[in-house]
């Protein structure tokens, strides 16, 4: 039996416009995270395995090896440092755009944060050099980024509201994000630039081509008004 397939969360042009500069106007955190995996379309465990080792500024690319796993053993939460998922999984993403710029900011934010808590700082030191962390130092796993997308989510929609107060007008509407739609955004926005499916599922590690050409999919259907227009002409 065919099973029905789930429509991927994947932010337009102007929600994304919308969530960066919400980022920005509110001194999120997470900003650099949440572009930087607009940037390179990793995984949420990716992100949060990610070491400094594994960036080569010099030839400009990420180099994905390991994720960050979150489990339960014996009743107790535990993290650590796992292969990832498939063999297509490990690979390496060249730089796009701010990507540098994003990584610095990075670096710079966690050295003044882990100087301004001293001993309250808690990297573990078994976790290695992680690019990303929590306020406090933790490493993050998805469920402190997908609890932050929830409050980005309402505080976005609570602006519309008010915005459409004083204007008269009926509030516009923001729909829940989760980390994987970042992913899904990144894929889009390749193939909205016209990079080809086969690069695309390199980026994103897939392990066959159809996974990505579930997302091209997406982008032809978005994409059918403006082809039959060229058909017209």
């Amino acid at each position: 039996p065919k099973c029905e397939k789930v429509e991927r969360r994947v932010l337009t042009v102007e929600e994304q416009r919308i969530f960066l500069d919400y980022l920005a106007q509110n001194k999120s955190w997470y900003e650099e995270l949440y572009k930087f995996m607009l940037l390179t379309g990793l995984r949420i465990g990716e992100v949060g395995g990610l070491q400094w080792e594994d960036i080569d500024f010099s030839n400009r690319f990420i180099y994905v090896k390991r994720t960050l796993s979150h489990q339960y053993e014996d009743g107790k939460k535990t993290m650590r440092l796992t292969s990832p998922k498939t063999e297509n999984s490990v690979r390496k993403v060249p730089f796009f755009g701010e990507t540098q710029k994003i990584l610095e900011q990075q670096f710079e934010k966690v050295k003044r944060r882990k100087k301004d808590l001293g001993d309250r700082w808690r990297k573990p030191e078994e976790m290695g050099n992680l690019v990303f962390l929590t306020s406090m130092g933790s490493p993050i796993g998805r469920y402190n980024i997908e609890s932050d997308m929830r409050y980005i989510t309402q505080q976005i929609n609570d602006i519309f509201r008010t915005e459409a107060l004083y204007s008269g007008g009926i509030p516009k509407n923001f729909e829940k994000i989760h980390p994987h739609a970042l992913r899904h955004t990144f894929a889009t926005r390749c193939f909205e630039a016209g990079i080809q499916p086969k690069t695309v599922q390199k980026y994103l590690g897939h392990a066959t081509l159809q996974m990505t050409m579930d997302l091209y999919t997406h982008v032809l259907e978005n994409h059918l008004s403006d082809e039959m227009d060229k058909l017209d002409s």
